[in-house]
């Protein structure tokens, strides 16, 4: 009886959490390949393309932060796993990951206006990521900026873990 309900109260104070009410996200790579269209970008490092796609299973809208380009791409990269390590890296070899204000400073540089995906419930939507062939057979995530309302600071969500092939 004593552990039943101390798992009520568990699950119960669980509900109360940020992350465990906001993040019924389904994100996972689902197609990788060579890249193809290299009319928009300079893939002479780019080899490989992935398709991502984000899921929304809850019964919350989720505004997810990004540009439109050739489709719309959220904000966030890849991350790799460097075994040596056991860290989560960037391209640049750095195990921090910047909250949304941090990751939106240099953005802003090169961007002129923030968009929002609106993600109804049940819905989702695909996008393309790019990386080098030298990551081959290499373990990955990517993560995105998202929020539940617009006025409500972004947090990252990260992607299943996928091996680049």
């Amino acid at each position: 009886m004593v552990l039943l309900l101390s798992l009520f109260l568990l699950f119960y104070q669980a509900d109360d959490l940020p992350a465990a009410k906001m993040w019924a996200v389904d994100f996972s790579a689902v197609k990788q390949g060579s890249v193809k269209n290299q009319s928009c970008f300079d893939f002479d490092f780019y080899s490989r393309q992935i398709t991502f796609r984000v899921k929304n299973r809850s019964d919350k809208t989720i505004y997810i932060y990004g540009v439109e380009g050739d489709g719309y791409n959220p904000y966030g990269y890849l991350i790799r796993l460097d075994r040596e390590k056991n860290q989560w890296l960037d391209s640049q070899g750095s195990a921090s990951h910047p909250p949304y204000k941090e990751y939106m400073t240099p953005v802003r540089q090169h961007f002129y206006g923030l968009e929002v995906y609106v993600l109804p419930p049940g819905r989702s939507i695909k996008f393309k990521d790019w990386a080098e062939e030298t990551y081959l057979g290499s373990r990955f995530k990517r993560f995105i900026y998202a929020s539940l309302s617009r006025d409500e600071e972004p947090q990252m969500i990260t992607s299943e873990e996928f091996i680049l092939r």
